[in-house]
């Protein structure tokens, strides 16, 4: 897997907040341990704005913002990305707020 990032597709689907809290935990280990890259891929847009530091947001498998994660959280530019971080919702349903 060398060159390759790791991917984890939906890996904090379905799981009771503990778990959730205690992955996102790993994964800032890791992530403090310097040259640390992951494609991570969820719904759950909280998550995905405690762990990244750039956010890409797919439409329909397209590309439709690709910026750092603070800037797509606090002013996104595509009105579907303004959309989804406006709902506060996960993919499970979750309230949340950003």
């Amino acid at each position: 897997m060398a060159g390759s990032p790791p991917i984890a597709d939906e890996a904090l689907s379905a799981l009771d907040i503990i778990t959730k809290i205690e992955i996102l935990k790993l994964l800032h280990e890791l992530k403090g341990k310097g040259n640390f890259t992951l494609i991570f891929v969820s719904h759950d847009l909280p998550a995905v704005a405690d762990i990244s530091e750039r956010i890409v947001v797919l439409d329909r498998g397209e590309i439709i913002e690709d910026a750092p994660a603070r800037r797509v959280l606090r002013s996104p530019a595509h009105p579907r990305t303004r959309l989804l971080v406006e709902s506060g919702l996960t993919l499970d349903g979750d309230l949340r707020r950003v």
